[in-house]
C-alpha cells in the first residue's frame, strides 16, 4: 500500500471514529434532550387554593359590609363569622372546579406532547443507531486493512503525521509492520469436509466481507479426511451485508487472484486483509 492510499485509508478510518464518538455521545444525551417536565402540567392544588382563599376572603368582606352594617354588634361577630367561614366553602368549591378542568386540559396537552416528543425521540435514537451501525461497519472494514498497532484515533494520527512529514513512505513503515497480534486477532478460515455422491471428499474455506482472514496456502499438504488426501478445495465466500454465501471457487485457482489483498504471510499461510462487498464479488467475476 503506497503513500496516497495509506493515507486515504487512515483518514477514512479516523472519520469513522470520530462519526461514532458523536454518535454515541448523542445517544447518551437523549434522554435529557427529549424530556417532557411533567410537573408544570401537573399544578397541586395546595399551590392553586391560596390564590383562591383570597378571592374567598374578598367577597366575604363585600358581603360583610352589604349585609351587617345594619345588625347591631353583638350579632355582627356571628354573622361575620358565618359570612366568612361560608365565603372559605364557596371559595374552596370554586378552586377545586377550575383546578380540576384546568388540569383535565393541561394533563390532554401533556399526553399529546409527550407522544409527539417520544415519537422524535425514538426517530433521534434509530439515527444515533443506525450512524454508529455505519461508523462500526467502515471502522472494522478499515482495521483488517491496518495492524494492530494503528489501532485507535492516537495511533492512526502519529501513522499519519509520519507519512506526511516524510518519515515513511507506506503505511506498514509508519507503525513498524504487521506482527504476531495481527495474526492473532485475525480469523483463521476453519477446513470444512463434505461428501460427494460418489464417497469422494472435497474441503472449503470461507472468507467472509470486512475481516482479515488467515488462509493455508496448500491445504492438500496440511488437511486430511480420516487419514486421507483431500485432493479438491473449494473457497467460500460470505457477504455480511447481504447475510448471505455469494457464492465459491475452486481454491487453488483463487489464491492469485487474492494476492493483492495479502498483508502478510508466513511459511504456511496468507493473512489476507478484509474485502468489501464488490471485491468479493469480482473475485466471483
Amino acid at each position: 500500500m503506497d503513500k496516497k492510499e495509506s493515507l486515504k485509508l487512515l483518514e477514512r478510518y479516523t472519520d469513522a471514529l470520530k462519526a461514532k464518538a458523536e454518535a454515541e455521545a448523542g445517544l447518551g444525551k437523549v434522554d435529557s434532550e427529549y424530556k417532557v417536565d411533567e410537573s408544570s402540567y401537573n399544578v397541586p392544588f395546595v399551590k392553586v387554593f391560596p390564590s383562591f382563599l383570597g378571592v374567598s376572603l374578598v367577597i366575604a368582606l363585600t358581603l360583610r359590609i352589604a349585609f351587617t352594617s345594619s345588625l347591631n354588634y353583638k350579632s355582627q361577630i356571628p354573622v361575620t363569622i358565618g359570612l366568612f367561614a361560608g365565603s372559605v366553602v364557596i371559595g374552596l368549591g370554586i378552586a377545586k372546579l377550575v383546578h380540576f378542568f384546568t388540569q383535565r386540559k393541561a394533563r390532554k396537552y401533556f399526553e399529546a406532547k409527550k407522544l409527539v416528543t417520544l415519537s422524535a425521540k425514538e426517530k433521534k435514537i434509530n439515527e444515533y443507531k443506525a450512524a454508529i451501525g455505519k461508523a462500526s461497519y467502515k471502522i472494522a472494514f478499515a482495521e483488517s486493512e491496518i495492524p494492530v498497532a494503528c489501532r485507535g484515533i492516537e495511533a492512526a494520527r502519529t501513522a499519519k503525521n509520519k507519512l506526511l512529514s516524510g518519515k515513511a513512505e507506506t503505511l506498514e513503515e509508519a507503525i513498524g509492520g504487521y506482527t504476531a497480534a495481527d495474526w492473532e486477532e485475525a480469523y483463521t478460515a476453519k477446513a470444512k469436509m463434505f461428501s460427494l455422491p460418489d464417497g469422494s471428499a472435497f474441503g472449503g474455506f470461507a472468507i467472509s466481507e470486512a475481516t482479515r482472514t488467515v488462509l493455508p496456502k496448500d491445504p492438500k499438504s496440511r488437511f486430511l479426511d480420516n487419514g486421507n488426501t483431500v485432493n479438491s478445495w473449494k473457497l467460500v465466500l460470505v457477504s455480511l451485508t447481504n447475510d448471505d454465501v455469494l457464492g465459491d471457487r475452486e481454491y487453488y485457482a483463487m489464491l492469485p487472484k487474492l494476492e493483492p489483498f495479502i498483508i502478510d504471510s508466513n511459511e504456511d499461510s496468507i493473512l489476507i486483509q478484509g474485502l468489501s462487498l464488490k471485491e468479493l464479488e469480482k473475485l466471483l467475476g
